[in-house]
């Protein structure tokens, strides 16, 4: 059903028409209908809006268009000002290079100049590792001479300083050339123009400019200037061009944008190093020794490579996957590893960041097992893998070291330790990690496993080792954080020598470092009796005594003293007499005799009784 559609609008009610006052005698519900119809008449109608001129028109007077232009007009009037500035430019640039090509025939070339042509050519080396030369148009390569070569080189090397930098160096003083001041006015112009057009371009923007002009856009949008595009960007938009970014940096280290300790720390953690290494490619599978020999004559030689090696199934592969998870292995099914032991067949060798190798050998098996899959991976061990690894331990001279998984929680065996021969024999720094760390329940059960483990691999006291948990749960980040470190530190070494010092060194540092942040710090030890403080302490010392809580502290104060002098007596088996008691309660009971003396000694002390009046009391007492 299709609604009809009413040629006249509708009233609050359903009716067509507003209806009119029959009475003044109106109610409340008429009143209130007629206030709906009202405004609603009032909303199908709004009323026009008024022209309001902008507040500050600075900005469309320096683009030449009026406040009142549309975003078309606008841009074509920007295409404009780049074409008229580029002709600018490339006149100037042209100018600048007229200028230092005289400089060179003449041979006024001062020493500066050449000596930043050589710097730059030898430091400006692309990832690929090739070199870019910038040739002169006009000349044909292959007529060149050596001497015409080199000088014009220095000549484009001049020109790129020019056209980068955007200044010219003068022989004269070291001043900026008027070109070069030129040149610089020109690119300052070009930049502000197109961060004004790309500021008007958005109209909620332009909408703060109109109402509150500049001060308006900083309150509102205090960030703007770092959200803003490059000039070559804004005029490939306006043309309607499309630009590619350049693809992210392939480098471990990475500098912040804003200069700064924090930033550049905060930028390089091993966290954020570990995230950028994205670009992760299976660049060899050896299955024979002869194959091996494929690797002579290409680039990989001269890049560090490390090997992990270990028993089947000790977690080799998931470690690599999990280390380089930011090259998504398991989503291309690279490193793939199963439940049962030999998943890895042959030696597969990995480029990361086209900067460094990893290699990941074949596991073998044990034949003291029970287990059929576990056999079999030993036999073929022994027939095919064992063969190869001992050539690729040979013949690559360019491995730093070699990193051997163990599982935690099994024992070693002689086919661990015929391994760790094969590897010390031929001197080769070896790091120990402990795969699978989430099989342990509790800091005590880790170190008990880590100095069996130790002790029967005969592993050196000066040597480090890892944890590794490849699930992720517990201390899995910070294992990887750890390990990632201890690696990264191994293939930047020179050579061997020096990564045997990095390993000894460095590497027990970092996981000194480390372990401080999941081993418990035991803040008393146990069975240990808890000091008392002393101190002393005062109940209610802001409360006012009275003389009765005076006299109530002294009779407890004395009570607290009989009891301690009735249980010394007890102690010492002294009985208690009728006498003990009222000394107790009246104090020390004294005879006549005693009690005269004692008044006279208190007489004659006080000066009273004159020296006959003692006298005769003392041949009385007699």
């Amino acid at each position: 059903l299709v609604p009809k559609v009413a040629s006249e609008p509708l009233y609050f009610g359903g009716v067509t028409r507003e209806r009119e006052r029959e009475s003044d005698d109106e109610n409340e519900a008429m009143r209130v209908a007629s206030r709906i119809n009202e405004a609603l008449r009032l909303k199908r109608t709004p009323p026009e809006p008024k022209a309001m001129m902008p507040v500050e028109t600075a900005w469309y007077d320096e683009l030449g268009i009026s406040p009142t232009a549309s975003f078309e007009d606008m841009k074509i009037r920007y295409l404009q000002h780049a074409s008229k500035l580029e002709e600018t430019l490339t006149y100037l640039l042209e100018a600048g290079e007229t200028e230092i090509r005289g400089m060179l025939e003449s041979g006024n070339t001062p020493d500066m100049i050449e000596d930043y042509g050589k710097d730059e050519e030898e430091d400006q080396v692309f990832d690929d590792g090739d070199e870019r030369n910038l040739l002169v148009e006009g000349d044909s390569e292959d007529e060149w001479s050596e001497d015409e070569e080199e000088e014009e080189e220095d000549k484009a090397a001049l020109i790129r300083a020019q056209t980068q930098d955007g200044s010219l160096m003068l022989d004269e003083g070291d001043k900026e050339s008027e070109i070069a001041e030129e040149t610089n006015q020109v690119l300052a112009q070009f930049t502000r123009v197109s961060n004004i057009f790309q500021i008007l371009s958005v109209p909620r923007l332009r909408r703060i400019y109109d109402d509150n002009g500049i001060e308006g856009l900083v309150a509102k949008s205090p960030q703007l200037s770092k959200g803003l595009l490059e000039p070559e960007k804004v005029l490939l938009m306006a043309r309607g061009q499309d630009f590619v970014d350049p693809p992210p940096s392939l480098l471990l280290q990475k500098m912040p944008r804003l200069p700064g300790f924090f930033r550049y720390q905060a930028a390089n953690s091993i966290r954020q190093v570990l995230k950028r290494l994205t670009d992760v490619e299976l660049v060899w599978t050896f299955q024979t020794r002869e194959s091996l020999q494929n690797r002579e004559g290409t680039i990989y030689p001269e890049l560090p490579e490390i090997g992990i090696f270990g028993r089947a199934n000790s977690g080799k592969s998931a470690l690599i996957r999990h280390m380089f998870h930011g090259g998504n292995l398991q989503g291309r099914n690279m490193a793939m590893s199963s439940s049962a032991p030999g998943k890895t067949r042959g030696l597969n060798v990995y480029a990361v960041n086209r900067r460094f190798t990893i290699t990941d050998a074949p596991g073998y098996g044990s034949d003291s097992t029970k287990h059929e899959s576990a056999k079999k991976a030993y036999r073929d061990w022994k027939e095919h893998s064992e063969p190869l690894v001992a050539e690729y331990l040979n013949s690559t001279r360019w491995m730093r070291a070699a990193i051997y998984t163990h599982e935690i929680s099994k024992d070693a065996t002689d086919a661990d330790r015929e391994f760790l021969d094969m590897l010390r024999s031929r001197d080769i720094p070896i790091l120990l990690v402990l795969t699978k760390d989430d099989k342990v329940d509790s800091e005590p059960h880790r170190l008990s496993r880590v100095r069996l483990v130790r002790k029967q691999l005969d592993w050196p006291k000066d040597l480090p080792h890892t944890f590794y948990n490849a699930r992720g749960s517990g201390y899995g980040q910070l294992f990887k954080n750890m390990l990632g470190t201890m690696m990264l530190g191994l293939l930047s070494s020179a050579d061997r020598e020096d990564a045997w010092d990095i390993l000894r060194n460095d590497c027990a540092e970092v996981f000194h470092d480390y372990r401080d942040k999941w081993v418990p710090i035991n803040k008393k030890i146990k069975a240990q009796m808890p000091l008392e403080k002393k101190s002393r302490r005062y109940p209610d010392e802001d409360k006012a005594y009275t003389q009765e809580d005076l006299d109530r502290e002294d009779r407890i104060v004395t009570a607290e003293e009989k009891r301690q002098k009735r249980e010394e007596m007890n102690a010492m088996g002294i009985r208690r007499t009728l006498k003990d008691d009222v000394e107790e309660e009246a104090g020390q009971m004294l005879t006549p005799k005693e009690r005269r003396q004692r008044w006279a000694e208190l007489l004659a002390k006080s000066g009273t009784v004159s020296p006959e009046r003692q006298q005769e009391l003392e041949e009385r007492r007699r």
